[in-house]
């Protein structure tokens, strides 16, 4: 989602929303598409499962750590950075992230293989009764990131009723 304003104070943050380039395993040719989309939206794609992959270039304003954040990949993802592969994951409607550390200052190369197919590789090993889109379905971001940093911060409150109290437990992952 591209926002108007500046989301986060601390951790800057770069919307990866917009035209990607974008080849189909077995066509001719490039194309461009938008993420977050399906590849089912362009006509020459209608109806058809198979493995994609798209490509973007990102310029990397400050040498440093980076957090790759996908919302979703349909159905299978696997993610390089300047060609050195960084994630896989599986499942089309999970998030998903990685840092990559030491990144210079300057252009790089983003790329995501995406796979929609039906096989034993995947729990789609039949047709089914419901469409499986391919694509980077959902909004993607890069997250600038210091050395050492929050990953995750979770508040639980519960409420005793005999007791009249409630607790509070907080925690958080590094």
């Amino acid at each position: 989602m591209i926002r108007l304003f500046e989301q986060h104070h601390i951790r800057q943050v770069q919307e990866l929303d917009g035209m990607w380039e974008f080849r189909m395993e077995g066509f001719e040719g490039e194309y461009q598409l938008p993420v977050p989309g399906c590849w089912e939206q362009h006509p020459d794609f209608l109806a058809h499962r198979g493995r994609g992959e798209y490509r973007k270039k990102i310029y990397v304003k400050n040498a440093g750590n980076l957090r790759l954040e996908f919302k979703g990949v349909s159905h299978t993802a696997d993610v390089s950075f300047d060609g050195k592969a960084i994630v896989s994951h599986y499942n089309a409607f999970t998030p998903f992230s990685a840092v990559i550390a030491d990144v210079e200052k300057g252009e790089h190369e983003l790329r995501v293989a995406v796979d929609n197919t039906f096989g034993e590789h995947s729990a789609l090993h039949i047709p089914n009764d419901y469409y499986t889109y391919g694509g980077i379905t959902r909004p993607a971001a890069v997250e600038y990131i210091p050395d050492t940093y929050i990953k995750i911060s979770v508040l639980r409150r519960s409420l005793h009723a005999a007791a009249g109290a409630l607790k509070q437990k907080y925690s958080y992952a590094m």
